[in-house]
Order: C-alpha cells, then structure tokens, then sequence
C-alpha cells in the first residue's frame, strides 16, 4: 500500500493553534498605580496602565471598578467601571478615572482600581492605588510674639508660626535659623523644623538664652520659613522673625493693693490706699512717686492719685508705697457713692532694670457715705 503524504500546511495550522493555546494559558495581567493634581475645578483624568507579561494571542479583556477609600465616589473622584481590552499582540491597556477638582486643603487621598473577570489570562497584580494628591496648600507665616529675650534669669523669646487654615493634619514647616548669636553658645540649638500640630492654628517655639557669664552686647536670633519640597504649604506675607537676646533682666515688676481702711467720715478731704511693688532682681525707688496711679469714679472723676510715704525692703525687691487719693469737690458726701478704680499709670514704676508694670487696673473701692 502506497504511503500517504502529510499535508504540511496542516502541521503549521496546528503548531501555532498549540503555540497560541500555550501563550494563553501563561498570560497575566497586572494593574500599575496612578496619581493626579486634583485641580481647583472641574475633572482631570488619572491614567492606569494595565500590563500583560506577553504580547496577547487573541483579543483578550479584563474588568476593571473603582472602590473608596480616603477619597470618596461623586466627592473626590467619579466612580468608573468597564472593560479593558487588549488586541492580538498587545502588551499594554490603558484606563482613566476622572478626578473632581476642590479648592478646599484636603490632603492626599486615595482610591483603589480592582480588576476582575480576565479573559485568558491569570490576574498577577488585581489592584492598582489611585493617589490624588491635594494641590491647596495652606500659607504659613512667621512672627516674634516674644522678640526680647534675655539671658540673666535667663528669660525666653518665642517666635510663632502660624498656618493660614486649620486642618485635621500635622503640617511640619521647615525651619533655618541665622543671626549673630551662637546656637549653644548664646542660645539653646532649634530644630531644623517645627510642627503645627492637628487642629492647631500654630506653634510657638521657645528661643532659650543660655545665662551668660559674661557682659556681651545683644545678640540676634533670626528663624526663616523655608518653602516645603513636598510640597505642603506655601510661604506667607512673612517669612522671618527676629529674637534679641540682652544681658539685661526684662522681667517687669508686679503691683498690689493691700486691705484697706473703711471710707472716712462725710467730712474726710481723702481716703489713702496702700500698694506693694515686686521685682524679681530690685525695685527703683525713685520711681515712686505722685502720678503713679489714677483713680476713675462716679461724675466723671479722674485724679492722680499723691503718694504719701514709700519704703524700700531690705533686699530692694520691693516698695511700700502709701497713696492719698482727694475726695471730689473736698469732702466725701452722698453724691460720691459708688465704685471707685484704680489704675497703674504706663511708665511709671519701674525696676532697676527699667522694666515698667504693665499699666491696666489695679483694684476697686466702694463708696457708701
């Protein structure tokens, strides 16, 4: 019997329908991550790319939805769902999420693109991370809320940073420092950053002195904002704060009433008060005098107050000082009742130093004649 000869053309066919079957069976599809600027309106597309690990034998697809996570569906981003498709010999598929544009500071957020239901291929990686990255940045600020500090005590200075709206997230500001006085010499080293914690409008930082064994002239600490490399905040309208740190004691005095003696009779031409003045270091006598304090009262009155008498403690941290305070129209009557201020007069008493009491009130008495 004759043999038959095999059609070749049917060998090939047959080569490559197994060639093909082969290269299905290994595909897999994988999912990259994507990000986007939000924008300040309207939509803006992310962009995932989905791969396959060999060119496709066939036309092939896969399913793809969004899921939430930080951001939410129809708030930050619109929700999206369908088929990827990919050709004979493709490699790559592309899909886009379309993100919802805010001017509010939000910080980043992120949604998940899941796939599913591949066609002729296995799934490697099923999820890719969608970031959109918030591009509303707050305007951070500088200023010296404490601009004298002082090394004998030592007393501190501070300087505030201050963010232009408050969120739900630490925000770290970077910091460089400058200025004639010496990190750990003149001054406690700071951080090369400061942070403004959650729900916070801003952070003071302390500029510590250290205690100087030594007269020196003033010395300048100057901390400047640094812009962010991230970026999570813009600079503001200022962006550098200065600190004097002096050898002089910058601790003002504190002021008292002591109790005082009942209003004198009708025919009394004044009624005397008596304060205490503190200081942390010494008290200048020869700032005490008439003019320190004045009274406000009922009609319209308003009269400084003559000092009597004064003494000086032993130590010279503080004055006694009796003050005599007329009555209107010389003699207290009926028409004189009522409540009586007392106030510190700005400049006037002051320690050795030349720090001032700050002015403001300084106690009450009734009148009931």
């Amino acid at each position: 019997m004759k043999n038959q000869r095999k059609n070749p053309s049917r060998h090939v066919v047959e080569a490559l329908e197994d060639r093909s079957l082969l290269s299905n069976s290994l595909l897999a599809v994988s999912i990259s991550d994507g990000a986007a600027y939000e924008g300040n309106s309207g939509n803006s597309n992310m962009t995932f790319e989905i791969d396959l690990n060999a060119p496709a034998a066939q036309t092939m697809s896969v399913q793809y939805e969004t899921v939430n996570g930080t951001a939410k569906a129809g708030t930050d981003y619109v929700y999206t769902s369908g088929l990827a498709y990919f050709n004979f010999g493709d490699m790559k598929s592309f899909i886009s999420v379309p993100v919802i544009g805010n001017t509010r500071i939000d910080g980043n957020r992120a949604f998940t693109v899941q796939l599913s239901n591949s066609f002729s291929a296995s799934i490697a990686r099923g999820t890719g991370t969608g970031t959109i990255v918030d591009d509303d940045f707050p305007a951070v600020k500088i200023s010296a809320v404490k601009p004298t500090a002082s090394a004998n005590g030592p007393v501190d200075g501070s300087v505030r940073i201050s963010r232009s709206v408050t969120t739900n997230k630490n925000l770290k500001v970077l910091l460089t420092v400058a200025g004639t006085a010496r990190p750990g010499i003149d001054y406690t080293k700071l951080a090369s950053s400061a942070v403004i914690l959650a729900g916070k409008a801003y952070v003071d930082v302390p500029i510590k002195p250290i205690a100087a064994s030594a007269k020196v002239g003033t010395r300048t600490v100057i901390v400047t904002i640094k812009p962010s490399s991230t970026p999570t905040y813009v600079l503001g309208s200022v962006t550098k704060a200065t600190v004097n740190i002096t050898n002089k004691e910058t601790v003002p005095p504190s002021a008292k009433l002591t109790s005082n003696p009942g209003i004198p009779a009708a025919s009394a031409s004044s009624y005397q008060v008596t304060a205490v003045y503190t200081d942390n270091s010494a008290m200048s006598l020869a700032s005490i005098a008439t003019g320190n304090l004045r009274v406000t009262g009922p009609n319209s009155y308003s009269l400084l107050a003559t000092l009597v008498s004064k003494k000086i403690s032993a130590d010279g941290k503080s004055v006694t000082a009796i003050y005599s305070i007329p009555a209107p129209g010389g003699s207290w009557d009926a028409s004189d009742d009522g409540t009586y201020t007392i106030l510190v007069v700005a400049s006037q008493i002051k320690d050795t130093a030349g720090n001032s009491i700050v002015p403001g009130g300084l106690g009450t008495f009734a009148v009931t004649v």
